[in-house]
């Protein structure tokens, strides 16, 4: 992605696609490209700002005088967040970054088609994708397809399920479910456990007991932290280690996190590559002083996107959101698919015993075009 000085240049906005709006006293007399900033300052203070500054440190690092960011707050609701995406569409933008959860993209959705400005929202429901809303964030059913598909592509295709019984963990059992006769696989089992320690073990119990006579070859546990660890350690202690079958994990693992359990040695797991964003992590700290959120550098990514297609012709449309060679962003490589949902690019990797993560295939260095 552009860097401070790369020497590019800078394509003004064509008569066909400039916008009055509002203008600062230090840009009067520029055609001026808008961006919106849709996020819930009011309701999510820590998240929302963490990813405005990382907004604002993209807006730097890409370097381009035309282009203004204007924020708005997204509230606590899809009204608050109807009434801001329309002030934004008042103030002249072409495209909103922005909201952040599933409710508020629904509420800013129309507002922001009637004024043509599609949202590059960061919600992980894929409920709230289409109509002009593009879903930049991670979302559990492209890591449960990858993960699926590459345990099927090992002969690893009798697949159970071990997931925290929350809106999250019941969406990738349903989505595991659904993709798992697509790649290949069965699920043979399947138990939602209280995302406690305790309520790890009971499940687990109730998981062998149903898994084992059926020939389970491994068992997928979305979740982290301590019941992640619990689930494992139990998964174990009821005829289920990895001697016997693996462990699957998607990016809920947080791989930047140490797992120096030898209950989850020899795990794969499918997530975005922690490497990959390390130097966005170092140069957001020497900015702020501080650490950026998980989150942050999905703002990061949808300004520069914006920021980039403000250098063309067509500038924020659909059409160049959905080019099908993607964009290169700061967790890896991506893509808008025309009904909103995002594709990425996924490593798979292999918990060692020492807690590290070592890629054992690689993501996609391009998509192929047939797969949009």
């Amino acid at each position: 992605m552009g860097q401070p000085g790369d020497g590019r240049q800078i394509i003004q906005p064509t008569p066909a696609r400039a916008r009055d709006g509002l203008t600062p006293p230090f840009m009067a007399g520029r055609t001026i490209t808008r961006f919106g900033v849709l996020l819930p300052f009011s309701s999510i203070p820590q998240e929302s700002q963490a990813l405005y500054d990382a907004a604002e440190l993209a807006m730097f690092d890409q370097n381009n005088p035309a282009v203004l960011l204007i924020p708005r707050d997204a509230g606590a609701g899809p009204a608050q967040a109807a009434a801001g995406a329309s002030a934004l569409t008042k103030d002249g933008v072409e495209l909103i970054i922005g909201p952040l959860v599933r409710d508020s993209v629904l509420g800013a959705r129309d507002p922001a088609r009637r004024a043509a400005a599609p949202l590059i929202a960061f919600s992980n429901d894929r409920t709230a994708a289409g109509n002009g809303a593009y879903l930049l964030s991670f979302q559990s059913e492209e890591e449960v397809q990858r993960i699926l598909s590459f345990s099927a592509g090992q002969s690893v295709r009798r697949i159970a399920i071990l997931a925290p019984d929350t809106e999250y963990g019941r969406r990738v059992e349903s989505e595991a479910r659904r993709l798992a006769p697509l790649v290949g696989a069965q699920i043979v089992a399947s138990q939602l456990y209280t995302p406690t320690e305790a309520g790890a073990v009971s499940a687990v119990q109730a998981l062998a007991a149903a898994a084992i006579p059926v020939g389970v070859q491994a068992v997928l546990i979305p979740g982290d932290g301590v019941p992640l660890r619990a689930a494992a350690s139990a998964l174990s202690a009821a005829g289920l280690d990895q001697g016997r079958i693996r462990l699957l994990g998607i990016g809920s693992w947080g791989l930047n996190a140490s797992f120096r359990e030898p209950v989850l040695a020899g795990a794969w797991v499918a997530a975005p590559d922690p490497a990959a964003r390390r130097s966005f992590e170092r140069h957001f700290k020497t900015v702020y002083g501080r650490e950026p959120t998980r989150l942050a550098s999905l703002a990061y990514d949808a300004v520069t996107v914006a920021a980039q297609m403000a250098l063309t012709p067509e500038g924020g449309s659909r059409a160049q959101l959905e080019r099908p060679k993607g964009f290169q962003g700061v967790d890896g490589l991506f893509r808008f698919r025309p009904n909103g949902t995002i594709q990425r690019a996924l490593p798979i990797f292999r918990v060692e015993a020492t807690g590290a993560a070592v890629v054992l295939e690689p993501a996609l260095r391009a998509f192929p075009p047939s797969e949009v």
